[in-house]
């Protein structure tokens, strides 16, 4: 019995040490935390009360007494800094209106046409009205565009430009028979810092417009500077402005709580660089299969295969979307809107473009700067051409890749509205 008693009171003493060495304060300490973890992107849930399962319609009563507040939370929980837009549609336009959402009986983006091939040599036509300002006939048949000043957009996020970070390779076009086309040249600029997720909030913003139905938002990631990623609350204010017949006393309605974010995924696993791989002498590491389970991001690189020769090593590189939305082209997140007027097409989901691979300084030579998944996957390769040819030894280096893409989830509530 004594020994029983001294067992159980150095239990007790060990439970109380390794709670307070592992306590929650410590957890949430940028020193012991780990950063470009998980399969989250932007979390979205509807707060508790904020959009019961019944609702009532006082006849007779005023705008007040029938309206109600939807509160949406979002926590992003993923590493990538993120802009966004929340949206509620799935509803009776003619019985129930929304705060923000002023619909028109007939909806469209007009001549709204962008055509964007792939990111470091974009391609682009049409005209988008009031989203983008540019795009006009000067009546001699040349085309005119004005950019919005990306140099600065950068610059705002960032605090690393100057003036010199982007080279342009313009051709004006006429009616499709000439082309526009430009070329970026990324200088001298900190991609780690624009792996954050700036890239791709540049990018998107320069073609969606986060605000149309909707509210934007911004948030930081899961990051040393973030701990935990921000979180946020989304408020609207929906109204049951009018009851449809005579003699209905309850009627049921859906509303679909829409989220659509950009997103990137950052990733930086370590490969082994061997110059010479026939040698047969002792070495450091082995070029070999690299498995990776999450960065952070809804999309991951999950595997990179490698195969080297004495002048140049090729990786095999494996993407996956791990998260439970749908995956958007960066550059078609406008699809992503449950109130887009268009048609939505097979080249406006499921692209993931490709913003650098590379190691070190050198950027590696891909198959392609646009990948398309599909169910879920897909698959790309990338040339390095090796630099140290002389060396002896194999060796470790982190190998950089940069993805970028919009995002979108979305919940169903389902409501009984009763006449009172």
């Amino acid at each position: 019995m004594k020994y029983l008693k001294i067992m159980v009171t150095l239990g007790i003493l060990l439970l109380i040490i390794f709670t307070a060495g592992c306590s929650p304060e410590d957890a949430k300490n940028p020193k012991y935390a780990e950063y470009y973890q998980g399969t989250d992107g932007v979390y979205m849930e509807i707060e508790t009360g904020s959009l019961p399962s019944r609702l009532y319609y006082y006849y007779g009563g005023t705008d007040e007494e029938n309206t109600f507040d939807v509160a949406v939370n979002l926590h992003n929980r993923g590493a990538s800094m993120t802009k966004g837009t929340v949206y509620i549609a799935g509803y009776d336009p003619s019985i129930i209106s929304v705060e923000g959402v002023e619909l028109e009986k007939s909806y469209g983006l007009g001549d709204c046409n962008f055509n964007f091939h792939q990111l470091d040599s974009f391609f682009l036509s049409g005209g988008c009205g009031d989203i983008f300002d540019g795009w006009y006939d000067t009546g001699n048949g040349q085309w005119k565009l004005n950019l919005k000043d990306v140099v600065s957009n950068i610059g705002e996020l960032t605090g690393k430009w100057d003036e010199t970070l982007f080279d342009f390779d313009i051709t004006l076009t006429n009616n499709g028979i000439e082309e526009f086309a430009a070329g970026m040249n990324w200088g001298e600029l900190d991609l780690d810092v624009l792996g954050r997720g700036e890239l791709s909030i540049i990018l998107a913003q320069a073609v969606h417009d986060f605000s149309k139905y909707g509210k934007p938002y911004f948030l930081q990631g899961d990051i040393y500077d973030y701990p935990g990623g921000e979180s946020m609350y989304e408020n609207f204010e929906v109204t049951i402005k009018d009851w449809p017949a005579h003699g209905l006393d309850k009627m049921e309605q859906t509303f679909m709580i829409k989220n659509c974010y950009v997103y990137s995924t950052y990733a930086s696993p370590m490969v082994c660089i061997d110059p010479n791989p026939y040698s047969g002498q002792e070495k450091v590491c082995i070029p070999q299969t690299v498995s990776l389970s999450s960065q952070g991001a809804p999309v991951a690189v999950t595997r990179i295969e490698q195969e080297s020769t004495r002048q140049k090593i090729f990786f095999t590189i494996h993407v996956q979307d791990l998260g439970n939305g749908q995956v958007y082209s960066l550059f078609s997140l406008d699809a992503c809107n449950p109130y887009y007027g268009e048609r939505v097409n097979p080249a406006d989901k499921d692209i993931v473009d490709i913003a650098f691979v590379s190691i070190g300084d050198q950027r590696l030579d891909c198959n392609t700067h646009r990948l398309r998944l599909n169910n879920g996957y897909g698959v790309f390769t990338c040339t390095y051409d090796v630099e140290y040819k002389e060396a002896t030894s194999a060796y470790k280096t982190p190998l950089y890749i940069h993805l970028l893409y919009g995002y979108g989830d979305y919940i169903n509530r389902y409501v009984t509205i009763k006449r009172v």
